[in-house]
């Protein structure tokens, strides 16, 4: 019966887990390039195909990591530690992922670039899912008494048309 609403948070998950690496990427990238004032190794500057080339394949590892390990299955059973654990691991993976394809087409990112974008995503995923489960705890809450009101509604008016019925005779 809660199958279908355990799938739709799990697609609301994914779907905040893209908004919210978009955002991190974005973050990131727009500290990075107002630090260019201070006296770092190299002025930091991507352009547009490669910013929406990390983009997309953050994105894909993002929600690729919280699928496989899935991490949108256990959000609603979980405590804070297990979630910001798996958080964690997610953003940790996805910045392994993201230096993997640095190198492998050969692009030259910023450590720091990289280390904020896993910090604000780490961040900003552990905020949603920590506020998530609230949210979800509450819908299932609400669900349940209703089911709960519903079923108790319904076995009143079976024992009251029970109570007004005639016995027939044998």
């Amino acid at each position: 019966m809660f199958r279908g609403h355990h799938r739709k948070v799990r697609l609301l998950f994914g779907l905040s887990d893209v908004v919210l690496t978009a955002l991190a990427f974005l973050i990131a990238y727009r500290v990075r390039v107002a630090l260019d004032h201070v006296p770092l190794e190299h002025d930091f500057y991507l352009t547009a195909p490669v910013q929406v080339l990390l983009l997309g394949w953050s994105i894909v590892v993002w929600v690729s990591v919280g699928m496989w390990w899935q991490i949108y299955d256990r959000i609603d059973a979980s405590h804070a530690r297990i979630i910001m654990r798996d958080t964690f691991r997610q953003c940790l993976l996805g910045t392994v992922a993201i230096v993997l394809f640095e190198f492998a087409l050969r692009l030259d990112l910023s450590r720091s670039f990289l280390a904020m974008f896993a910090v604000f995503s780490w961040a900003l995923l552990c905020l949603l899912m920590l506020l998530g489960i609230s949210v979800v705890d509450n819908y299932l809450e609400t669900t349940r008494y209703t089911l709960l009101v519903w079923l108790i509604v319904a076995l009143w008016q079976v024992h009251r048309q029970a109570r007004t019925m005639k016995p027939k005779p044998v």
